[in-house]
């Protein structure tokens, strides 16, 4: 078992379920490991908890009595203030339609009953260092703001702001050995809209694809215009089944999307590229040029 002086990321951990016995082991062995620990032993219970104080990470049961653990994590995360904590599912038994029901609420990983102390621990230092790194990631961002790294007509990150910032971000997950998704993006018809419409009204148009991108991933991920009509966003954490999810909400939003006060319609081509945690790294440079590669693709798609 890990000791607690081999935690470099101590962490307030709030644990969920409805079964005692779970219970009581996972706080003898994060209470071993050095981590401060308080239980919840159904959904109610851990939301009021988390407004009372909100912890560093959550471990949470999927099979409650009352709210199950999904929905107790889709109200987290519709919450600003509990939006950024990691939260880890435990299950008996999730087949792969469970697990990606739990990413799509936000969860960040799963942890299969019966579970080895060591499999929690790992797990959750992993994610503890992983909040952690997204901390001084959104501390960078700041900085970064006050440096002009920010574009300017879409509030999103610049070109350069995005490859820093990326950069760091892909080696925290190198490090905690964790997936990543890189999704690369264009506007569709951006000159036919200037050519019709006028410069401002392409200008609103960036503006409207950057908010709808903006809201179709987590606060955490990171999304930049990077020229033109061309976005990215990095996504730690995310493998191909929850990208592509992501992407598939997000092509419905523009769909969905109301064009009668413009008088043109919006859409965007998408492209995704994927570093699996158990490969060799990719840089940023390699994800982009794959995913810029498939947005391509995507786009001569759609003109036959």
């Amino acid at each position: 078992m890990t000791s607690a002086s081999e935690n470099q990321f101590r962490g307030d951990i709030l644990v969920v379920d409805d079964t005692k016995a779970n219970l009581k082991l996972l706080m003898a062995v994060l209470g071993g490991a050095g981590y401060r620990v308080r239980p919840a032993t159904d959904g109610e219970l851990a939301l009021r908890s988390v407004r009372a104080k909100a912890p560093d990470l959550i471990l949470l049961d999927v099979k409650m009595p009352g709210i199950d653990g999904y929905e107790v994590c889709r109200r987290l995360k519709a919450d600003e203030a509990s939006r950024a904590i990691p939260v880890i599912f435990i299950s008996a038994s999730v087949d792969n339609n469970g697990r990606v029901m739990g990413f799509e609420a936000g969860g960040v990983d799963f942890i299969t009953k019966p579970f080895s102390a060591a499999e929690v621990l790992a797990r959750v230092a992993t994610h503890l260092s992983l909040r952690h790194a997204q901390v001084e990631l959104e501390r960078r961002a700041v900085q970064l703001k006050d440096m002009a790294e920010t574009d300017v007509l879409t509030g999103l990150l610049n070109h350069r702001g995005f490859v820093l910032l990326g950069g760091h971000a892909l080696r925290a997950a190198e490090v905690a050995g964790q997936p990543t998704a890189l999704m690369y993006a264009d506007v569709d018809g951006m000159k036919e809209i200037n050519d019709a419409h006028g410069h401002p009204a392409g200008d609103e148009a960036l503006r409207s694809s950057a908010s709808i991108l903006r809201d179709g991933f987590r606060s955490s991920d990171l999304l930049g215009r990077m020229g033109g009509d061309e976005f990215a966003a990095l996504a730690v954490g995310i493998g191909e089944a929850e990208m592509r999810a992501i992407v598939g909400r997000i092509e419905q939003r523009f769909a969905d999307r109301d064009a009668a006060s413009e008088g043109y319609r919006l859409s965007i081509s998408m492209g995704a590229a994927y570093m699996r945690a158990d490969e060799a790294a990719f840089t940023l440079d390699q994800l982009i040029a794959v995913a810029d590669e498939r947005m391509y693709a995507a786009k001569q798609a759609k003109k036959g």
